[in-house]
């Protein structure tokens, strides 16, 4: 099925992004979860930010073989633009009304995208903000360790946020709505990272949704 073919039939087209800097050791098997995923229609944008290693060389290598569905791009920032404004540089060039994140060490079930996408139109498009679980694997072990788990029966809003005073949602796991980009100002360098802005536009707009 085409990307048109696709729209046509209601599917939101939907970004996944993911993003890395000289993480040349891992990126492959990100990048080979970000083209495994099932749901369609899908662009991936594999974003490096100015890496001295061969993290770039290894994007460009697998996006040209690479053969299916998806629309795949590879690009590079001229400079090292730090996390936040590496986010906005990507939202200014995506196409999908979702960007779904993930870093140069993040490794992404194939089915990733489906449930998030599906589980935000069971829920009438509302949320601005989906999060869902991880698991923590860290070098030399056999399998991950542990699981992250979230609120998932948690009305996360402003109130919640000022009663807890701690992060709603684990970042690794999030997808913004390109609302978050669009209704407000740019990420610019006076934050390094990208996750407390755009928490905190989630917040304001709502709702969030784990799934």
């Amino acid at each position: 099925m085409t990307v048109s073919d696709d729209t046509a039939q209601g599917r939101p087209l939907v970004t996944f992004a993911l993003f890395a800097y000289n993480q040349e050791t891992f990126i492959r098997q990100a990048i080979e979860g970000a083209l495994a995923q099932t749901y369609s229609p899908l662009e991936v944008i594999l974003s490096d930010d100015c890496s001295s290693d061969s993290t770039f060389e290894i994007m460009q290598e697998m996006a040209a073989a690479y053969s299916g569905p998806h629309r795949v791009v590879a690009r590079r920032n001229p400079l090292n633009l730090m996390t936040a404004m590496h986010v906005q540089t990507v939202a200014d060039a995506m196409s999908g009304e979702l960007m779904v994140v993930a870093a140069g060490d993040d490794i992404s079930l194939p089915d990733r995208v489906e449930k998030l996408v599906q589980a935000w139109e069971d829920d009438g498009r509302r949320a601005v903000v989906l999060h869902s679980w991880t698991r923590a694997w860290f070098e030399g072990d056999d399998a991950p360790s542990s699981l992250v788990r979230f609120k998932v029966d948690s009305t996360i809003d402003l109130r919640w946020f000022t009663r807890n005073q701690s992060g709603p949602i684990l970042p690794p796991t999030a997808v913004y709505s390109k609302r978050l980009f669009e209704e407000f100002p740019p990420l610019i360098g006076g934050s390094v990272i990208e996750d407390g802005p755009l928490i905190i536009r989630g917040l304001l707009k709502g709702p969030f949704l784990g799934v």
